[in-house]
């Protein structure tokens, strides 16, 4: 008797979606048809992104054609935005069609989050290849001893930091380099103080300067604009000042939200359903008082249990698989490059060091080992 084959639909070719696919054929899994469905044409490497603005790397380093994965992997690919899913009937609607799937899992990520903030396209976001490329040709045209805030002292807008300065240095020009951040340190979210120290003392001794506790209202062409209706002169201003999901997770029927990221069940099924997961930034992952990070290594981690689960769903048995979060909130594990080849390590709420040691181990892990995933 011939098996019926499985339609597996895919949205989302970042970290988590290609991960995915990779799993499923790791897993040798059978009899299935799998879509991907990605609004660009590449994977992008973006954890790798903000080293294009010293331009230590090149943009062809830090990204693989999906088309030709497809080849490789057997996949069909969709360049093409998913505008709404409709969990119920098991349908996708997006720019002239439908699809019907079988399994889906909802890997869309996240954008840059501007809160609302008035003006903000007076600001060049730090989030995708083509933002990093576009900070470092603002910086080069602006004049010497010109000012450069970045809003946004977390993980982002410190690296962005770190690559403007190695920039500056290795063409020889002198700006002023402010970052403003609304909470009282530099990498609130990290519940490290060694590592908070380390990295505001670093950048400090490169003479750059924090205003700290002020939050943004607007932005000009020319200047920031606080909420005590103080203002910092600017000539460039770059936004990295925290992520949203994407915009499907609002359009996804059936589907619970929290904060505006779906909400999934310890083995990543979007809750309630028994066909359908949500892994990576889209997904608001929180599993025995556990709460994931929102960063590449977790989407990875999260596509291995998502693709257990679906083998097992396809040999039909239990889809019991219970993710376990690597990367937590509450133990917090980066490695923070900070410019002149030293990064950042962090590890935990007690432990942080840095140096080029930890650099190259940041370059291993970040550029190496995700892009050695593809053929």
């Amino acid at each position: 008797m011939m098996c019926m084959s499985r339609k597996i639909v895919v949205v989302g070719g970042g970290y988590g979606g290609v991960e995915l696919i990779r799993q499923l054929i790791n897993r040798g899994v059978k009899n299935v048809e799998v879509e991907l469905f990605s609004d660009k044409k590449y994977f992008e490497n973006i954890i790798g992104g903000p080293e294009l603005i010293s331009e230590r790397v090149a943009v062809e380093e830090l990204r693989y054609d999906l088309k030709e994965l497809s080849r490789f992997w057997n996949f069909q690919l969709h360049v093409n935005e998913v505008k709404n899913v409709d969990l119920e009937n098991k349908i996708i609607n997006f720019e002239n069609g439908e699809l019907e799937y079988d399994i889906i899992v909802l890997a869309s990520g996240s954008q840059t989050n501007f809160y609302d903030v008035e003006g903000a396209s007076n600001s060049l976001p730090a989030y995708s290849l083509e933002d990093f490329l576009r900070i470092n040709q603002a910086v080069k045209s602006v004049s010497e001893e010109s000012n450069i805030v970045v809003v946004g002292a977390g993980f982002v807008g410190l690296e962005v930091v770190g690559y403007i300065l190695d920039l500056l240095k290795s063409i020889g020009k002198k700006s002023n380099i402010c970052v403003v951040e609304q909470a009282t340190s530099v990498l609130s979210t990290y519940p490290n103080e060694l590592a908070r120290g380390t990295a505001f003392e670093y950048f400090s001794k490169k003479d750059v300067k924090f205003i700290l506790g002020q939050r943004v209202k607007a932005l000009e062409s020319n200047k920031i604009i606080f909420a005590n209706k103080n203002h910092v002169q600017a000539d460039v201003i770059v936004w990295a000042a925290g992520i949203r999901s994407s915009n499907l997770s609002f359009n996804v029927k059936g589907a619970k939200l929290v904060n505006g990221f779906i909400k999934v069940d310890e083995r990543l099924f979007i809750k309630g359903k028994d066909d359908a997961f949500a892994l990576g930034d889209v997904a608001y992952v929180e599993i025995d008082g556990k709460v994931a990070q929102k960063m590449a290594g977790e989407a990875l981690e999260q596509a291995k249990t998502v693709a257990k689960n679906i083998s097992y769903i396809l040999e039909r048995s239990k889809p019991n698989l219970t993710h376990k979060v690597v990367f937590s909130t509450d133990f917090p594990q980066a490695l923070l490059s900070v410019g002149d080849d030293k990064a950042i390590l962090i590890y935990g709420q007690n432990y942080a060091s840095i140096g080029t040691v930890e650099y190259f181990l940041k370059k291993r892990i970040d550029f190496d080992e995700i892009m050695g995933r593809f053929p």
